[in-house]
């Protein structure tokens, strides 16, 4: 049976466009409640901390992200954990989406709040998003609802806005750690042009579906040996933060209208070359 030419054109140009390839995935559904992040048996699988870190809990504790849900929650005093489930390898040269649902407790007492981004180190369990060690960092203030930028982090473009205790969100990243600017697609649906080490930032009320906080970010770090996703409270907040439905991926980066424009015209040339085809086998 003979192919039909558009399907023939089809399946020669499908493999010009990229596409999006999952990197790691938890809803912690799968781990144990009162499992901790910590290094001991009943670590959650993903992520380690070298500090207090994160518990497994369930909507018996709370139900932030609705009932019969299993969630991480993150608290302490001066506590850190990192992604431990994705590779160095696979965060390098590469645009690296990054979607997680956050709640704020609002329990904080010193307006530190927590701490969400990309942080570099030089030993697995110490990547961090203080000073040298932060590639990408917001800071989520339990005092007043702000997001505020920490170490080695700007703002390009848009806005941080602020947020709502006690309301689920989604935060949204995607880092260009590649060495040229990249075309992407936010979670909210904008075409943004990232430039090496910026990051396209949004947050999503997850009643309302409204997108509110979109901004593009820069860092001024170095990217270092390690890379990983970080979590960090500090000494002297007692913030909780509960996180859930945690995604990383490679993200693929749209193709510049000179590209397409080649890909429709190698679809034409293959098209009118099987018309040729087809006509002389007649």
């Amino acid at each position: 049976m003979k192919r039909p030419i558009l399907t023939t054109v089809l399946a020669l140009l499908v493999p010009i466009i990229p596409s999006a390839s999952a990197l790691f995935f938890t809803d912690f559904e799968s781990d144990a409640v009162g499992a901790t992040t910590a290094a001991d048996p009943a670590e959650v699988t993903g992520f380690f901390a070298n500090r207090a870190g994160g518990i497994i809990r369930d909507s018996s504790v709370n139900a932030p992200f609705g009932a019969s849900n299993q969630y991480l929650q993150f608290s302490g005093e001066n506590s850190r954990a990192i992604v431990s489930g994705v590779s160095t390898q696979d965060y390098t040269d590469s645009l690296v989406g990054v979607s997680v649902d956050f709640f704020d407790a609002g329990t904080g007492t010193a307006g530190f709040g927590t701490r969400f981004g990309l942080g570099t180190g030089e030993f697995a369990d110490t990547q961090d998003l203080n000073r040298s060690g932060s590639l990408f960092s917001i800071r989520f203030r339990t005092s007043n609802g702000t997001i505020n930028l920490d170490e080695n982090t700007s703002v390009v473009s848009g806005a941080l806005g602020s947020y709502s205790m006690g309301t689920a969100y989604r935060i949204n990243y995607i880092f260009n750690l590649t060495s040229e600017s990249q075309l992407v697609e936010t979670a909210a649906g904008d075409i943004v042009d990232l430039a090496p080490m910026q990051a396209a930032f949004g947050m999503q009320d997850l009643n309302t579906e409204n997108f509110f906080s979109n901004a593009i970010l820069e860092s001024s770090g170095a990217i270092n040996t390690t890379i990983a996703m970080v979590f960090r409270n500090f000494s002297g907040d007692q913030t909780i933060a509960y996180y859930d439905n945690l995604s990383i991926s490679h993200v693929a980066a749209i193709p510049e209208p000179s590209t397409y424009a080649a890909m429709f015209g190698l679809g034409a040339l293959v098209l009118v070359a099987l018309r040729r085809r087809l006509k002389l086998a007649r």
